[in-house]
């Protein structure tokens, strides 16, 4: 466990006012968090998503009675073929592959398989399956055919008998057939009808509702095994391999790899405990260890209400969590950012609603709206004209009437943000004698809320800036705006995709207050080479790749080893104000000191918590994951704050016990406590003045708090959630 404290002798520089930290060095006070992932290592990480599973029963072979097999034609961490067991990975079974298919299955010397296997949103297969002799089946040698599974996409026996048949369509469930006649008839169903798109609040992860299901199995002992891999698997989707005891339905076990090339982004409103993927929520509790602080608690893409939605065939992996007038909004992007896509949420939903698509460099010829987009010949005199579509009827549906053009001054930019209110940022050139001449910086305000709450997006008014550095031929190639002092960080292109420096301004726009507070050196360097390809020679180079900032630090990650650790998956961590290093972070033991490279051009996420905390979420691609790293800067609140975890104490010895509204505080004798709301103010103090330990309820609001215990052999604080 990572728990880095300043130390006696770094505590009394910085009350002195002197500088603990030295250049370049490993920063203090960070817990190296994840989510998304079962396991936090490349060894025995879950994989991106499953493609077939099977329950394989390896007879006298030295293993677990029973393990899970499964297929995938792609995971980043090389295990395309995996085994588990009881919630652990067994590693690779290449030499299974052929075997692994959820289509079919045996038992006794009955077959079955699926015919006109559909799959909805599995493998390029969007929107319903077909009907009449195209409509999927599931037919068993010696039984009538059966059709009355809307989309089955697994099929298993039990050791009955029985076939086990997933319906991938709306009701998202499994289907127990009984086969001791011609005609297979319905015995019962397993999952809740509708699984996780149903219910009081759609998009609510449980225990058994479901979402695509992909594989099937049953053991010896009748326990239920359930592969989800999500809708679409490639992209939103992942492995998700649920257990259910044969005798009363109670999970046994479960492994979890629900990242690919992702990063999150914290909901403003939630204090850094609700995270958002491309098209899943975990909640995170940082009162608890890395790896057991998140949970996946919901899906935010629904394929039956909303058809529609770009998420179902468009690849997307860069978020932004935004509140327009209290209303919530995710902006999403795709690995080299061609668009932004904005869903918008309602009350008692987890599910988004398509509400914006605005193509920024590719216009979007194919794919998602080219039935519906804007047509024309593309010429010289049109090279900027780009199309976009608006929900101005709020349906989550397009209309022809709801796509429009406008034109981007950038012929190719992938420097794009979304700052605290909603407002799209775009950068490009600033060349103006090439194929991108008038090029520059580019803000499309979001406007004020509709009736339906679909933001107006002012694309026929676009405010403008020229790039305001010659560096690297002003080439932009990523950019963050923060609200706060009206901040502008221009990324300065040591070509079209890395960076060599990053330029800071505040009041930027407002040209009467417009400066330039300084320029960071990323210390880009290329070894010389004109072609840059991962761990082909990276490793001794250095290329920042991506940044994100706030209103005192920059943070930068790279595409292989980091500028200061020399270790992948660094973020470099820099003084907004006087472009100092002021250090790093990377993956620690927690992680196996492993991280994947980056890939998103947008990689990268900052929320601020209370205290001044800091959590920099970080994509990591080659083991599944998203790193979250939860850093106290020097001088904050935080920094005296501690928390009784594993390696620290057991949970068991914890001093307080939180209840709604309500903490139960064990103190021993003569001691006293203090709690405080993270603003400092007071809330409750009192003392035990027994003779011998006791436990003291005391009545608080809900929230975070400070509680200090003083006494004993040692003052103690924790930051302590309430519900």
């Amino acid at each position: 466990m990572n728990r880095k404290s300043i130390g006696w002798a770094a505590m009394a520089l910085a009350l002195c006012g002197g500088r603990v930290q030295a250049a370049g060095a490993q920063l203090a006070n960070v817990e190296n968090h994840w989510l998304a992932n079962t396991v936090g290592t490349l060894e025995g990480h879950i994989p991106n998503f499953l493609t077939d599973m099977v329950v394989w029963y390896p007879h006298n072979w030295q293993l677990p009675e029973m393990i899970v097999l499964t297929g995938s034609f792609w995971d980043e961490g090389g295990c395309g073929y995996c085994s588990f067991s009881e919630g652990k990975s067994l590693g690779k079974v290449e030499w299974f592959k052929d075997t692994i298919h959820s289509d079919r299955a045996w038992r006794l010397g009955k077959k079955c398989s699926i015919g006109n296997f559909w799959g909805r949103n599995f493998l390029d297969h969007e929107g319903p399956p077909p009907v009449g002799a195209k409509a999927p089946f599931v037919a068993c040698d010696g039984f009538d055919t059966l059709r009355s599974v809307v989309d089955p996409s697994a099929v298993a026996f039990d050791m009955a008998g029985n076939l086990l048949v997933a319906d991938n369509g709306p009701d998202q469930n499994v289907k127990i057939f009984s086969m001791t006649s011609k005609s297979p008839m319905l015995l019962r169903t397993f999952g809740d009808s509708g699984g996780v798109f149903a219910g009081s609040v759609p998009g609510t992860v449980g225990i058994r509702r479901f979402w695509g299901i992909r594989g099937l199995g049953v053991d010896s002992s009748g326990n239920i095994y359930v592969g989800n891999t999500g809708i679409p698997m490639q992209t939103m989707g992942g492995t998700d391999i649920r257990v259910f005891s044969g005798k009363d339905s109670s999970l046994l076990w479960q492994v979890q790899g629900l990242a690919f090339v992702n990063t999150a982004d914290a909901d403003p409103s939630s204090n850094g405990q609700d995270l958002y993927l491309d098209a899943k929520r975990m909640r995170m509790d940082y009162t608890q260890t890395p790896g057991k602080s998140w949970k996946f608690e919901a899906v935010t893409l629904d394929p039956f209400r909303y058809p529609f939605d770009p998420r179902l065939n468009t690849p997307m992996g860069t978020v932004w969590e935004r509140r327009i007038q209290g209303k919530r909004f995710q902006y999403q992007t795709n690995m080299v950012g061609g668009f932004v896509y904005v869903a918008r949420f309602e009350q008692g939903s987890e599910i988004g609603i398509p509400t914006a698509f605005i193509c920024t460099y590719d216009d979007k010829t194919t794919g998602w709206g080219a039935d519906s987009a804007p047509k024309w010949e593309r010429n010289e005199s049109n090279k900027r004209l780009r199309w976009y579509w608006v929900d101005k009827n709020g349906d989550g549906t397009p209309q022809k009437t709801e796509f429009g053009t406008y034109e981007n001054w950038n012929g190719y930019n992938q420097a794009i943000d979304v700052d605290e209110s909603g407002d799209i940022w775009l950068g490009g050139s600033g060349d103006t004698s090439a194929y991108f001449r008038n090029g520059g910086l580019a803000r499309i305000r979001a406007g004020a809320l509709n009736a339906r709450g679909v933001p107006a997006f002012a694309l026929d008014s676009i405010d403008r800036w020229s790039v305001p550095f010659t560096e690297g031929q002003g080439w932009v190639t990523r950019l963050k705006h923060v609200t706060a002092g009206d901040r502008l960080y221009l990324a300065e292109g040591a070509n079209t995709w890395y960076s060599a420096g990053v330029h800071v301004y505040t009041g930027f726009t407002d040209r009467s207050r417009q400066s330039k507070a300084c320029r960071i050196n990323l210390g880009y360097d290329d070894n010389g080479s004109s072609q840059i390809n991962l761990d082909q020679n990276t490793a001794s180079m250095t290329l920042p790749f991506t940044f994100t900032a706030d209103s005192e630090f920059v943070y930068v990650t790279y595409l292989d080893n980091g500028r200061y650790s020399r270790r992948r998956g660094e973020v470099s961590v820099y003084g907004a104000r006087d472009c100092q290093i002021v250090g790093w972070m990377a993956p620690d033991a927690e992680t196996g000191e492993f991280s994947g490279a980056v890939d998103l051009v947008n990689g990268i996420n900052v929320a601020e918590l209370p205290e001044g905390r800091k959590l920099v979420m970080v994509e990591e691609d080659g083991a599944g994951k998203v790193m979250a790293y939860r850093w106290c800067p020097e001088g904050k609140p935080c920094a005296s704050t501690s928390r009784s975890l594993s390696g620290q104490g057991a949970s068991s010895l914890l001093p307080w016990r939180a209840a709604p509204g309500r903490l139960d505080l064990r103190l021993g004798a003569g001691e006293t406590f203090e709690v405080r709301d993270l603003s400092g103010r007071l809330v409750q103090q009192g003392r035990n003045a027994s003779g011998e330990a006791g436990l003291q309820p005391i009545s608080v609001r809900r929230g975070a708090h400070l509680l200090r215990i003083l006494g004993g052999t040692q003052n103690r604080e924790w930051v302590v959630p309430v519900p």
